[in-house]
């Protein structure tokens, strides 16, 4: 199941790796009255998509973050969920990245539990 960033092909979500979120967005003036009673609107709802990917070799790992850390604000991400034919795309920015380095052997190196959240404009 293809992940695009920005029309790029990226590494491969792991299996179960990516998870959906959507945030109500609420008016300014959304809050408790007085009598305890909710008010406000909600004024849109956006998605959050947490992706997870399998173990990366040095090369997956400089491709992701050359695309997530660039310094353009705005990505277009696309993803194929052959599984379920799900198919999400939207604009979005990344929040911080974060992995962990499995091996520092020369010729061995792989990064694990690399985590990213794709949060829409």
């Amino acid at each position: 199941m293809p992940l695009y960033i920005d029309n790029e092909l990226m590494p491969e979500p792991a299996f179960k790796g990516i998870s959906f979120s959507d945030e109500k967005i609420w008016t300014a003036s959304t809050g408790r009255a007085t009598s305890g009673k909710m008010n406000g609107n909600i004024t849109a709802l956006k998605k959050t998509r947490s992706i997870q990917f399998p173990p990366l070799t040095l090369a997956e790992l400089n491709k992701l973050n050359k695309a997530i850390n660039s310094k353009t604000a705005w990505h277009k991400i696309k993803y194929t969920d052959g599984y379920c034919n799900v198919i999400f795309e939207f604009e979005c920015y990344f929040g911080t990245p974060s992995y962990n380095v499995y091996s520092a052997a020369v010729n061995y190196r792989y990064y694990i539990d690399y985590k990213i959240d794709a949060i829409e404009r």
